[in-house]
């Protein structure tokens, strides 16, 4: 079993940015770290593209640096796998159909005798410089977030190989993984 980060490349490929960049990035993704459902409570989110890059099936979104975006193509890859771990919240673009991702699988899954904190001089624990996970609990799952002080660690998603094996063999681009952890 192997863990892989995933990121978009953001070297190669073109970013999406949001139109009403203050008003929708605190209306909509002010909840964005849990695990409650929000496609009740989403709106038209409009989003335009930037960079001359090529297309991307996981453009950066630079309207909330914490969340994902697919393309249509992506969505339709993945769905089958990711549906009962993550929404799929439309987003309104002139030309092609993207959705963010909100993970609602969360875990406390971080294995902390075993892994490497990063820290601040002060002690303040910011990130993970090692990854280690109790296989017990992500057992199962092909995408998820875990927790960091006692709070979602946000800024990384974690999937499974599975995940992995699906986007390369589909030809998905602009997605870029790399290996944290295998058991």
């Amino acid at each position: 079993m192997r863990i892989w980060k995933i990121e978009s490349d953001v070297k190669r490929y073109n970013s999406l940015q949001l139109v009403n960049f203050e008003d929708d990035q605190e209306r909509y993704f002010g909840k964005f770290e849990s695990s409650t459902p929000l496609q009740k409570s989403w709106g038209e989110v409009q989003v335009y593209m930037i960079g001359e890059g090529e297309f991307s099936d996981l453009p950066h979104f630079w309207g909330y640096s914490k969340a994902m975006v697919i393309s249509e193509k992506a969505k339709k890859v993945l769905e089958s796998k990711l549906s009962n771990s993550v929404e799929f919240l439309p987003l309104q673009h002139k030309e092609e159909k993207y959705y963010v991702l909100h993970v609602l699988s969360i875990f406390q899954a971080v294995d902390y005798e075993s892994v490497l904190l990063r820290k601040l001089p002060t002690g303040l624990i910011v990130g993970f410089d090692k990854y280690a996970f109790k296989p017990e609990v992500i057992n199962g799952h092909n995408i998820f977030k875990v927790f960091l002080n006692e709070r979602v660690y946000g800024t990384e998603t974690f999937v499974s190989d599975e995940i992995k094996e699906i986007v390369e063999e589909n030809n998905l681009k602009g997605f870029k993984f790399i290996e944290v952890w295998s058991k």
